[in-house]
């Protein structure tokens, strides 16, 4: 547990004239910090403020709204996930990373990563692998509906701007809930390549976190004050924490300014999923 009085002690020192904080960089840095917080909080008001005036006829609006997540089974055939499935195995059949060899580009422009540290070490990101997987721009396609959805609750249009493959196998350690963003829009459609159970780390996400939640503000200050990621979200209510595993081919669409995580894998588990990020 960090030692909260000498890190606000310390914190103070830059205001103090005989403080011996003479670097300018410091200071700066740390008013930039504040910057950010006050960015951070305002926005979040403000996208708590108009939440409360949003009406839908429609279902599936209403519950993206409501709770911030959308769930829907089967939406894109196993075929297809299957073959999607089978050409990212191939390509990195064809450009493996690993701990020694963290990052590769592929001929056509995908960028392959190794994640190693605290969390998710193991795990494998490619970033627009449909650069490669021509499959995988196939499926983007199919996706219209979904985006249609995420604008229908959103303040600005958004639009697919970046893909990405998550491979995950035995990540016994990821992170804990988190947001993405604060002072801008930001969804993401999850497609389940695999079968997906609770040994295989399914999504998790607290509902309605994305709306007026004093959890986010409290979190906001600790993490500020401690000098944590900013959009770490440990300090959080233990109510309507829900998990979605679910077969190929289900579909989760999820507002990034509530809580949410990668459960866990079980040793010898694991999942492979892709990643739309609609943002404006």
């Amino acid at each position: 547990m960090p030692n909260i009085k000498k890190i606000l002690k310390d914190r103070m020192k830059f205001f103090s004239a005989d403080s011996g904080y003479n670097s300018g960089e410091k200071v700066d840095n740390f008013f930039y910090e504040c910057l950010k917080l006050l960015r951070n909080v305002l926005f979040t008001i403000f996208l708590d403020f108009t939440n409360i005036f949003k009406l839908f006829k429609k279902e599936n609006s209403k519950i993206l709204n409501d709770q911030g997540i959308l769930f829907l089974k089967n939406f894109i055939s196993n075929e297809k996930c299957d073959k999607a499935f089978q050409d990212i195995n191939t390509l990195l059949e064809k450009y493996p990373v690993s701990i020694k060899n963290k990052l590769i580009k592929s001929k056509n422009g995908s960028l392959i990563s190794y994640r190693s540290g605290k969390h998710d070490n193991g795990m494998i990101d490619i970033t627009n692998p449909e650069l490669e997987v021509n499959e995988i721009k196939l499926i983007a396609t199919k996706l219209q509906k979904l985006i249609n959805i995420v604008n229908s609750c959103s303040l600005r249009r958004l639009k697919l701007n970046r893909i990405n493959a998550y491979i995950n196998n035995s990540i016994t350690d990821t992170r804990d809930f988190h947001i993405d963003t604060t002072h801008s829009e930001h969804f993401k459609i999850i497609l389940y390549l695999t079968n997906c159970k609770l040994e295989d780390g399914p999504y998790s996400y607290i509902l309605g976190s994305h709306k007026l939640n004093i959890y986010k503000y409290i979190n906001f200050f600790i993490n500020f004050i401690t000098r944590k990621i900013q959009f770490d979200m440990t300090i959080h209510s233990k109510k309507n924490i829900e998990a979605y595993p679910g077969e190929k081919g289900s579909c989760i669409v999820s507002n990034q300014n509530g809580f949410h995580r990668g459960l866990p894998q079980n040793v010898g588990h694991g999942r492979v999923a892709l990643v739309f990020n609609l943002y404006a």
